[in-house]
């Protein structure tokens, strides 16, 4: 009976993070392509989104994004994902990626959250990541919302040194049992002092 009242609540739970990502998504444009050197920063395409669902899974030793998450991505993944592209082969190929949606706290704050950012192995330390996280900001700054937070580990210092230059600060830390780690919660504001 615990294990069923269990999966119960994390179904409750991602039905409010599809419906309050939803309802965020419907008010948001899309993002308009920005282009720095060879790569492309712009929202996720429907033809991508089994490319996307794929470099995450790749990214992840195999595991697959959550289910709330694929769902909701599917239907607004044009104004929740951001990615990073470049011509590649004579194809369009997907070398970073960044991904929101509203939990909880995000709808109490008026923020978003990004739930996860990544890049190509072969393209990290090349400020893909920080780029991402730029367009991000301006592309939800432009829609009414108080700012962007993140988790991050505590022992992961590219994300968090990418994080902190664009304005994240620590606002909790936390140990989380699922990833058997220490995390911060960080907030990007959009205005200074809230």
């Amino acid at each position: 009976m615990k294990r069923f009242i269990k999966q119960a609540r994390a179904l409750v739970a991602g039905l409010h993070v599809i419906r309050h990502s939803l309802i965020l998504a419907h008010h948001l444009a899309r993002r308009e392509p920005v282009q720095a050197g060879a790569v492309v920063y712009r929202g996720l395409q429907k033809h991508e989104y089994d490319q996307a669902m794929a470099f995450y899974t790749a990214l992840h030793d195999g595991r697959r994004l959550a289910w709330p998450q694929r769902f909701l991505y599917r239907l607004a993944g044009d104004k929740l994902v951001l990615v990073a592209v470049i011509e590649e082969s004579g194809a369009t190929q997907i070398i970073g990626i960044d991904m929101f949606y509203v939990n909880a706290r995000d709808r109490a704050e008026h923020t978003v959250h990004e739930g996860y950012i990544g890049v190509r192995r072969d393209m990290t330390g090349k400020g893909v990541a920080t780029e991402l996280r730029k367009v991000a900001i301006e592309h939800f700054a432009r829609h009414g919302l108080k700012g962007v937070s993140s988790r991050i580990s505590a022992d992961n210092a590219p994300s968090l040194v990418s994080a902190k230059k664009l304005g994240f600060v620590p606002v909790d830390r936390y140990h989380d049992a699922a990833m058997r780690a220490e995390r911060l919660y960080l907030i990007r504001w959009f205005q200074e002092g809230r």
